[in-house]
């Protein structure tokens, strides 16, 4: 490109088929659609969840009202144990949901422990959430700390009938490999993924999708649908324009 370039923006929240170091190098402004919906992924999580329990135990369960569109707090869930791997934003929206189904207890794990967390959320460490949750939902964005927490041994700590939901973290909290195992062995009952590396493709995604349990969720980005897309396009051009007149502003004023 040109010494010109001012902006590059994408429509897509991840910038991995960008040169973000260059960028900064020459100056150049990034714009990005703005993050994901935490309701959104909430309840992307939930669907994951009731369609898992749903196949796995061959019967219906009622968890959603559909006259109101409300979730319903005498659930199955009622004796249930839910663990939280990342406490930000998406994993309170989570919890929220699961708190809202009247679960028996919440665990959550983070870098440290989250000010004012939801009533009934208790924050411990990785080895005791993953030995006594029934539920644990993955709802971490990719770490170094977090990258691969999932594996071999971690699978053997977990309860045999534990449910492994991961919506959030772009596939890097697990070793899939390791997973693929622990499915096939029934060391874990099963695993909800709506995850992909960066590149878009899912790491054992073969052999993972002839097991029974295991189940792929399409990732929706909120510009899939025309609406959605109008308005994801309209806050990034917003934002190539604002980022256009500051880089005016700033010439003029150096003049």
């Amino acid at each position: 490109s040109g010494s010109g370039l001012c902006v590059v923006a994408t429509l897509s929240e991840d910038t991995h088929h960008i040169d973000v170091e260059e960028c900064q190098r020459r100056g150049i402004e990034l714009v990005t659609l703005p993050k994901m919906s935490k309701d959104t992924v909430a309840n992307l999580t939930m669907g994951i969840l009731r369609q898992t329990l749903e196949d796995q135990e061959q019967q219906k369960f009622d968890i959603f009202d559909l006259n109101s569109n409300t979730l319903k707090s005498d659930s199955l869930l009622c004796e249930k144990t839910v663990g939280i791997i990342g406490y930000g934003y998406v994993g309170q929206a989570v919890a929220q949901r699961f708190l809202d189904l009247g679960v028996k207890d919440m665990l959550y794990n983070d870098l440290c422990v989250v000010k004012n967390p939801q009533p009934r959320a208790e924050f411990t460490n990785f080895e005791r959430l993953v030995s006594e949750s029934d539920i644990i939902c993955i709802c971490c964005k990719a770490l170094t700390q977090k990258s691969h927490l999932f594996q071999k041994d971690a699978f053997k700590k977990m309860k045999k009938d534990a449910i492994l939901l991961d919506s959030y973290s772009n596939g890097h909290a697990i070793n899939y490999s390791d997973l693929y195992n622990a499915l096939r062995e029934k060391r874990i009952c099963a695993a909800g993924l709506d995850v992909r590396d960066v590149n878009r493709t899912h790491p054992f995604k073969t052999n993972l999708s002839a097991l029974n349990n295991c189940y792929y969720f399409p990732f929706k980005e909120c510009n899939h649908t025309w609406d959605m897309r109008s308005a994801a396009s309209e806050s990034v051009a917003r934002a190539v324009v604002s980022a256009l007149r500051l880089g005016r502003n700033s010439e003029q004023e150096e003049r």
